[in-house]
């Protein structure tokens, strides 16, 4: 737990405290194709994400997620099932090119969520570091997360969406 704080305190250190107005409010919703993958079974679910931030200066955000799974779509694998759970996140991004018509933005925080097996007896619901890199090119994003790393499993995404500033 100690260690779950002590992250989100890291994170909402590294934004000046002067800069905590937000400049510009977005919006935005994603599709994602999820990668689950452990020592036995690899499958790739669907979810879709809405997420909610805010630019604290020029190029610097912090950002809102909650998404969930879209049952029926995605691989199976083996006669494996795949389901992610609903799942929220708050990440801070950073901009290379904000203010023009694209930008190329990283983003690092925190993911709680989970990926369900039909053949899974245990729970593999998880708080975990993520990170990942994105490109905006107008409204439209482009982005691949690992949201969850480590010893037992690994969850990666590759999504698309759609942002709108307020």
């Amino acid at each position: 737990m100690l260690k779950k704080i002590l992250f989100f305190g890291f994170i909402l250190g590294l934004f000046n405290t002067n800069a905590l107005a937000l400049e510009t409010i977005y919006t935005g919703l994603q599709v994602s194709q999820f990668t689950y993958e452990d020592n036995f079974v690899e499958g790739e679910p669907a979810a879709v994400a809405l997420r909610l931030g805010g630019y604290l200066d020029e190029g610097t955000a912090i950002e809102a997620r909650f998404g969930f799974g879209l049952q029926g779509y995605g691989d199976t694998a083996s006669g494996v099932e795949f389901d992610v759970e609903p799942f929220l996140g708050l990440y801070g991004l950073y901009h290379i090119g904000w203010g023009s018509n694209a930008s190329v933005y990283g983003l690092l925080g925190v993911t709680n969520g989970e990926v369900k097996l039909s053949t899974a007896t245990t729970d593999t619901r998880a708080t975990n570091i993520s990170y990942g890199l994105g490109l905006n090119i107008a409204n439209f994003n482009f982005e691949i997360i690992q949201y969850f790393h480590d010893e037992l499993f690994d969850v990666t995404a590759i999504s698309f969406g759609f942002v709108s500033a307020f």
